[in-house]
């Protein structure tokens, strides 16, 4: 009885001092946020949703001036993409697009323009154009599939 006392004892003190200790530890905060003076000029950042539609990439933004940047992207593209071909040439009824791809890649160039003179603060209206290099068909023959469109955001 008299040892589990002096263990409970010891368990006390030793967690009391922790949780002391711990409620004077530095704020990561007072280090990693500077009050909004100045803003991150390069960002990495993915589509998790994107490989359920069969590509999957990772961008990286550059800020280039307070109200301009650049976004980059390279993907994977997987077997199971489907391209917008019918969304694109509804009026072509007749016309059917029978290939099976088998994979390949993706490279996106994103130029943005920020309505507010803060990178990444605000609405934006982007340029994007996109190009696929995928290998279709049992022969592996090699095509291209590019878009561009015009994308806005907050």
């Amino acid at each position: 009885m008299k040892h589990s006392i002096s263990i409970l004892l010891v368990l006390m003190f030793l967690g009391g001092s922790v949780i002391f200790s711990q409620s004077n530890a530095p704020n990561n905060k007072d280090f990693l946020d500077d009050g909004r003076i100045s803003n991150a000029k390069n960002i990495f950042k993915t589509n998790l949703v994107s490989p359920i539609f069969g590509e999957f990439t990772v961008f990286y933004e550059r800020a280039i001036y307070s109200n301009f940047s650049m976004e980059l992207g390279v993907g994977k593209v997987f077997d199971y993409l489907k391209p917008e071909f019918d969304a694109v040439f509804f009026w072509m009824e007749d016309e059917t697009f029978d290939f099976e791809i088998n994979g390949g890649y993706s490279i996106w160039i994103n130029p943005r323009f920020y309505v507010s003179n803060r990178y990444t603060d605000g609405p934006y209206i982007g340029l994007i154009y996109r190009n696929r290099f995928v290998t279709i068909n049992s022969d592996n023959e090699k095509i291209s599939l590019f878009d561009y469109s015009i994308n806005a955001g907050s």
